[in-house]
């Protein structure tokens, strides 16, 4: 059985490889909120989060500062920090984003 922290470890790697693979870099920020949205629903609690943020500073210093992955990154760690659950619902500009994008490219 493996740990919940290695197992967070993967779901962020997991991540991070679809973000590479986007052909559409403005549908990052779908992705990365419907990834949020998976974690809660698998059962995340207080120690994953915890362990997912720190994972996520380091990957901060990996990506350059003003790529879609880096700026996606960045709003992935404010829900985490900032809300008491990270898959709170979208905002107002999120959601016109998603629902402007043909749906082939958000995977639905």
């Amino acid at each position: 059985m493996q740990s919940k922290a290695s197992s967070v470890a993967e779901d962020l790697e997991a991540l991070l490889a679809r973000m590479r693979q986007r052909r559409y870099p403005e549908t990052l920020p779908v992705l990365a909120y419907y990834w949020l949205k998976t974690l809660h629903a698998s059962g995340y609690g207080r120690r994953q989060w915890k362990k997912l943020s720190s994972l996520l500073r380091r990957a901060l210093g990996e990506q350059l500062p003003d790529s879609p992955s880096h700026q996606a990154i960045v709003s992935i760690q404010a829900r985490i920090q900032h809300a008491q659950s990270p898959f709170l619902a979208m905002t107002r500009s999120e959601y016109q984003q998603a629902a402007a994008l043909p749906k082939k490219w958000i995977g639905v």
